[in-house]
């Protein structure tokens, strides 16, 4: 039971990872392969020019895929690491953060957020923000 927990916690943590690959390496179609269609993108991005904050950003399925398509395209995300724990993992839902620089001396903390549904997980949510 042990090893089967352990499994499924890989799983989960491999997922929400497929969120930062669709972007870094600028992937949309694992939008399509680990996303729910129903899935949104809420959050908040500082801006340091200015030293304020802009105003809540949300994102459905369709903009994610466009975001995804678009935003690495000049390489602009470092090539760190990105630092994921599981925070939650029930029979049908779980919960990862994620700590990573999106642009250079910009790090983002993101919550995704996933559902199991007929056997397969996908990603049904991600709330952000700047760390700042």
């Amino acid at each position: 039971m042990i090893a089967e927990i352990g499994k499924e916690e890989q799983v989960v943590t491999a997922i929400a990872e497929k969120y930062v690959q669709a972007f870094k390496e600028v992937k949309p179609q694992l939008v399509n392969d680990y996303f729910s269609p129903e899935c949104v993108k809420i959050g908040f991005i500082y801006d340091f020019e200015n030293d304020k904050w802009l105003d809540k950003s949300i994102h459905n399925y369709k903009e994610i895929k466009q975001w995804a398509a678009t935003y690495n395209l000049k390489k602009i995300m470092p090539n760190g690491t990105c630092n994921t724990t599981l925070l939650d993992l029930q029979d049908k839902i779980a919960v990862v953060k994620i700590e990573l620089e999106w642009a250079p001396r910009a790090w983002g903390c993101d919550y995704v957020s996933l559902s199991k549904d007929n056997g397969n997980w996908l990603i049904t949510s991600i709330m952000y923000q700047t760390i700042v």
